[in-house]
């Protein structure tokens, strides 16, 4: 079929609509669709097959008018009345949405427009134009007729337009964050539905046409309707304070009805273009909206059961806002813990235990130096809760957002108990601790090996590791919203309040006298003493009486539970009714060092704007002071600690010690070496220890605020709340409650009796002997002593070995123990950790005895001492029991050498002397009476053997050397033996030098080919390498040749010596080995010979 035959057979048909419907895009600015080309061949192919009607020139002005008067309209419809209303979590205006103008012009005004801008247009042929366009354009169904009468030319457009809008439900700005934190947007495509009947033409009757035209829309069948789906299939995340939730399956729905007519039937053009809208067009509309997105959380035991995130609005239309309602009763507890609060109580855990010495022992032999001092849980805690829970550009500002991201960082696992409102989180870490190095001290001797004194020149290693395992619990509960301590279910202060129980139980102290001192803006002044009020009415009404009655008010400062969402007093607002100048304030201080002012929170100026009006706005006429919270609960009382079961420590501690030691051993008399050349002497240990924090209340539970008290507490000693009251007479008993490391109790009921008068002394003293009567039924009682500081008694626990906690209990001001000062209980903690440890010590050894290395005495795998510390946490070293020592093999050769003293060398020298006195033939020996080369004398001459020996001997026993060292230097400077003397290749160690005074200066002459050559052995540098043909590049080379040895290069060796401290070079000698071999003595206790050569 051709496309005229089309357009002839749209023509033929009846008006009907499709119910095709196709999304249109939405239009962009003033763009405008238009009508689908007609080319002028097939407008004339159409007047050819049809009888047509042309269109005059004033007629198609007149249509132009007519249709820009309907595109003007409605866009002006869509600024009207309702039209401008956005729908719920919206920022558009629905007129602006469905787009009236736009439908308008895409379905006819456009194609209208398009066709009458052809040539010779005909009534017949802008009806085909515009029916082509609706059956056509997708989005557009309905049908375009024509009247044509000689009276009266009109067009009907009856046609329904489709359109869809992709919006975002912006939840977050809806919900308030107190609420829920909503951090995504719903995806969603409103879909509006325009139907509309209007009717356009003009009267052919009037002398003009244009005032002939007019506008008619239908009756009741001019309407928007509008739904909406949710396109969105990803959670959106969100969090509900502490705790991170997903909203999920979003449902929606939206019901919309705007329905609008015009009021008369015919409009004109002058109406449309610029008439009052709100008096031409009747709209009336009607709808509702609905969604609902349950929520779901990742957290184990959190009951999500009817948790849903609603907006409801009944009537789309009218004045009321939109109900935004969250629903979640298991969740609004985590609405009373902030990440920022909860970094908060962890700091301050963290803080407390950084300055705690947990680990107190003494490192073995470091000279007193502590674990404590290496190994700090604080800073362990820190590093490895703290640091990686914390935004990395600001340590107390926490990096995270929920319970699940907290996990992620620091956390193995969480539980929530809905019961209870308890979140906890099993964490576990191993954190290593810088290596340390100290000096060491071995101290004096080291138990079984009696007379061992190590003197090392090594540090000791400390590589210290912390290994924890805990839970960190959290009540979920808004401090001070469960204060009820006189548990008839009101929350919170009230005027039956004791003010012994605020501040956490603590009271308010007060002294004998005035307490606080009140000035009023107006300059009154009003002095107030509390030592007789009880209750908060009482509080309230001693302020507000005498000259403050009517001046000064005192209201309950709310605040709201964030579970219940109930209100409940916190705290008070003191309200100065009265006026001043601008620089007038009330001011509220402390009288007579009394703390009771600080304790009420009732210090300081006051300020401007403390309350607030009906409406919620701030007075910025009022005047005063708030308390801040009294109740005494904060977030530290519900975050707490808790060992993961009975037997795993919180805290397991361990250092390994190492050392390599380079020094000396000395054992009796004898000095070892320690180490050789193929093997260091060591020593190695490990302490460990463990740790659980002290549960003060026995509930499994260690809350921060107890970790605070048990730091503080830590001294042994208490010291009374108040003073002594000694100006009257009263008797009653102080209870002291022990609790054992066992976890048995003892209890102690110290009996008193003061009179009136009593001094402070009489009362110290009659408590202390109350304590020596009881320890013969309860011996738990020697371990106290009382005292005093100021005008207040102090409990010390002088003995806590077995004990873990003393409280000293306390009474109401007004009872006797209360009128010894005891207001409030009073606390000591014992932190007892178990420590073990053990150390083992592997040190291979030389001996030396005169320069003569000995070791060789004793097979190789024998020279090791190798011994073992079984409990290092045991200091006493020297007990014989302390060390665990194995001497197999090396025993007895120890042994001889312990019982080795100077007095044995000395009795074995004398006997060498003797002996050598004895023989008269030694004195001719020949290797003593042989000629030295350039000195002309002899051995015999130089030595002297026997009176060498006999001064040797005297000096021993004038001056005792104390071991064999000693010894060994004393017999090298008597025979003027260089100092650690080494022999030449292929001589002995033990070498003989002549005094340096026979050759200090002493010029030798010797030929050289004629040349009389002067060698001053005195000054090495005057030898000149050209001599004697160049033969001895120095003087050294020189006394080895023959010209100064003669033929006998073998016996005796000269060498000069520049390194034995010397004025001047010493002429040294050393004689072979085999010379001499026959003179010796024996040092019995060593069994071996030790030559003199």
């Amino acid at each position: 079929m051709s496309r005229i035959s089309r357009l002839f057979s749209s023509l033929l048909r009846s008006p009907s609509r499709t119910t095709r419907r196709r999304n249109l895009p939405r239009r962009a600015g003033s763009e405008r669709r238009g009508l689908p080309a007609i080319t002028t061949a097939e407008i004339l192919e159409l007047r050819t097959l049809l009888s047509v009607t042309p269109l005059s020139e004033p007629e198609v002005a007149a249509l132009r008018d007519v249709v820009g008067a309907v595109d003007g309209f409605g866009e002006r419809l869509e600024d009207l009345g309702d039209f401008t209303k956005s729908l719920p979590l919206i920022d558009r205006g629905i007129g602006d949405m469905v787009d009236i103008s736009g439908a308008f012009h895409q379905t006819f005004v456009g194609p209208i427009q398009d066709y009458l801008n052809t040539a010779s247009p005909t009534v017949e042929g802008l009806q085909a134009a515009v029916q082509q366009v609706i059956d056509n354009v997708s989005g557009i169904t309905g049908s375009f007729s024509s009247g044509n009468t000689s009276d009266e030319l009109s067009y009907t457009i009856d046609a329904t337009f489709m359109r869809e809008v992709a919006v975002e439900l912006d939840l977050a700005e809806q919900f308030s964050g107190d609420l829920i934190n909503i951090q995504g947007t719903l995806a969603a495509t409103l879909t509006f539905t325009f139907d509309f009947n209007l009717t356009f033409g003009f009267d052919r009757t009037v002398a003009s046409i244009s005032d002939g035209v007019f506008v008619s829309l239908a009756d009741h069948e001019n309407t928007v309707t509008a739904s909406i789906a949710v396109n969105t299939t990803d959670p959106v995340q969100a969090s509900v304070g502490f705790l991170g939730v997903t909203l999920v399956n979003p449902t929606a729905a939206l019901n919309l009805t705007a329905e609008f007519d015009t009021t008369s039937q015919n409009v004109t053009l002058a109406d449309l273009s610029s008439g009052d809208l709100k008096s031409l067009v009747d709209l009336t509309s009607s709808g509702d909206f609905d969604l609902t997105l349950p929520i779901q959380t990742t957290l184990a035991g959190v009951n999500v059961a009817g948790a849903k995130v609603q907006v409801h609005d009944a009537m789309l239309f009218d004045s009321t806002a939109p109900e935004f309602t969250f629903a979640g009763p298991d969740l609004d507890s985590f609405r009373t813990i902030s990440p920022n609060g909860l970094v908060s109580a962890l700091s301050q855990a963290a803080n407390v235990l950084n300055e705690v010495d947990v680990f107190d022992i003494v490192i073995p032999f470091t000279g007193g130096k502590h674990l404590s001092e290496i190994l700090n849980i604080g800073h362990a805690f820190a590093s490895q809760i703290i640091d990686p829970s914390t935004r990395p550009d600001s340590g107390s500002e926490a990096g995270f957002g929920t319970v699940q991201q907290f996990i992620s960082m620091i956390a193995d696992a969480a539980t929530y108990s809905s019961s209870s409102r308890t979140l906890e989180f099993t964490v576990s870490f191993d954190h290593i601790f810088d290596v340390v190095s100290l000096a060491t001290d071995f101290g004096s001797s080291l138990g079984n090996l009696n007379d061992f004194q190590l003197t090392a020149d090594a540090s000791l290693n400390v590589d210290a590791e912390l290994q924890a395992k805990f839970k960190i619990g959290i009540v979920l509960a808004q401090p001070g919203a469960t204060f009820n301590p006189d548990g008839d279910g009101v929350f919170g202060l009230e005027d039956d309040t004791n003010l012994s129980e605020l501040n956490g139980g603590q009271g308010i102290p007060t002294v004998s006298g005035n307490d606080l001192r009140i000035t009023l803006r107006d300059g009154t002044t009003a002095d107030i003493d509390l030592s007789t009020v009880v209750t908060i009415g009482d509080l309230r009404t001693v302020l507000t009486s005498g000259t403050l009655s009517g001046r000064l008010e005192v209201l309950f400062d709310e605040s709201t539970d964030l579970i219940t969402r109930g209100r409940f007093n916190q705290g008070l607002i003191v309200v100065d009714r009265t006026t001043g100048t601008d620089n007038d304030r009330l001011r509220m201080e402390m009288l007579n060092g009394s703390l009771a002012a600080a304790a009420l929170g009732m210090i300081g100026t006051g300020t401007e704007g403390i309350l607030r009006n009906a409406d919620g706005s701030v007075d910025e006429l009022s005047h005063g002071i708030r308390t801040g919270q009294l109740h005494g609960q904060s977030l530290a009382d519900n975050v707490y600690f808790s060992p993961v079961s009975a037997e795993t420590p919180m805290f397991e501690a361990s250092a390994s010690l190492t050392a390599t030691l380079n020094g000396a051993a000395k054992f009796g008399f004898i000095e070892l070496g320690l180490g050789t050349d193929t093997q260091d002497a060591t020593a190695v240990g490990r302490l460990a220890a463990s740790f659980t924090a002290p549960d003060p209340n026995s509930d499994g539970r260690v809350t921060v605020s107890e970790i605070i008290d048990v730091a503080s507490s830590l001294s042994r000693t208490v010291v009374a709340t108040n003073g002594v009251n000694l100006t009257e007479t009263y008797s009653g008993n102080v209870i002291i409650d022990l609790l054992k490391s066992d976890g048995s109790p003892s209890q102690l009921s110290v009996p008193f009796s003061i009179s009136a008068g009593a001094t402070l002394r009489s009362v110290v003293t009659q408590l202390n002997n109350a304590l020596v009567t009881l320890n013969g039924s309860n011996p738990d009682a020697q371990r106290i002593e009382v005292a005093s500081i100021g005008d207040a008694l102090t409990f010390r626990l002088a003995d806590s070995d077995g004990i873990a906690s003393m409280t000293v209990n306390s009474g109401l001001p007004a009872s006797a123990t209360g009128r010894l000062g005891l207001t409030e209980p009073l606390s000591v903690y014992v932190l007892k950790p178990d420590f073990s440890g053990s150390a083992h010590f592997e040190i291979p050894y030389e001996i030396d005895l005169f320069s003569l290395n000995i070791s060789g005495a004793l097979p190789p795998e024998n020279q090791v001492i190798s011994f073992d510390i079984p409990d290092l946490t045991d200091p006493h070293f020297d007990l014989a029991d302390a060390l665990s020592i194995d001497l197999e093999g090396i025993g007895d050769h120890l042994n001889r050498l312990k019982s080795l003293d100077l007095q044995t060398i000395i009795e074995t020298l004398q006997g060498a002397l003797d002996f050598l006195k004895g023989i008269e033939g030694f004195q001719e020996a020949p290797f003593l009476n042989q000629p030295l080369p350039l000195l002309n004398t002899d051995l015999k001459s130089i030595l002297n053997i026997a009176d060498v020996f006999g001064d040797f001997i005297i000096q021993l026993k004038t001056n005792p050397a104390q071991g064999l060292g000693q010894f060994d230097e004393l017999f090298e400077d008597l025979l003027g033996i260089p100092e650690n003397s080494k022999g030449q290749s292929g001589l002995p160690d033990f070498s003989v030098s002549v005094f340096p005074q026979l050759n200090a200066g002493k010029s030798f002459s010797f030929h050289d080919g004629g040349t009389l050559r002067n060698i001053n052995l005195g000054d090495a540098t005057a030898f000149d390498k050209t001599w004697f043909g160049g033969a001895y590049p120095d003087l050294t080379s020189f006394l080895r040749s023959p010209l100064v040895q003669g033929d006998d290069t073998d016996a005796v060796e000269l060498s000069l010596d520049t390194s034995s401290g010397f004025a001047n070079p010493a002429l040294r000698i050393d004689l072979q080995f085999g010379v001499g071999n026959g003179f010796g003595f024996n040092v019995d206790p060593l069994g071996l010979q030790v030559p003199v050569s």
